[in-house]
């Protein structure tokens, strides 16, 4: 029994090793962008309820391929910055980017709820980092 703790403390200590060899730092980012998406996921689904529209696949899959892609771009982000010994830049700027849409979709989401004001009133605070970003995912949603 003794050695199987052992081994489950050597494969923890492992795990975690990997996990900052491949992520960077476990920080307040990392776990902000991941509150984001939770909340994001939440909002999402609600709407999706009151549009009568939500599918419990689609929306599995889409978690699942959401959490690839961004713990990818994280990778590709921690990455580059060790190729360019710059610490957390590169990895910074996916990290915002995330973050603001998370911010966007969410605000799309408070706006299907019914709660257009609220989303209107943030959006308008929050406007100048997001605009860009929301009004090009507009564009190309007509192109689909």
């Amino acid at each position: 029994m003794e050695q199987l703790i052992e081994l489950l403390e050597k494969i923890a200590i492992f795990s975690n090793g990997l996990l900052i060899l491949l992520l960077g730092p476990l920080n307040i980012q990392l776990y902000c962008v991941f509150i984001l998406v939770v909340c994001d996921l939440i909002l999402g689904v609600m709407a999706s309820r009151k549009n009568k529209t939500f599918n419990k696949k689609y929306f599995l899959s889409r978690t699942i391929e959401k959490t690839i892609i961004y713990l990818v771009w994280i990778v590709i982000g921690h990455t580059f910055d060790i190729i360019i010994k710059m610490p957390d830049v590169f990895r910074g700027i996916v990290v915002i980017i995330m973050a603001s849409h998370e911010f966007a979709s969410a605000l799309r989401s408070t706006k299907e709820l019914g709660y257009s004001a609220l989303a209107h009133a943030l959006e308008k605070r929050v406007g100048p980092l997001i605009e860009k970003e929301t009004k090009e995912e507009e564009n190309e949603e007509g192109l689909e």
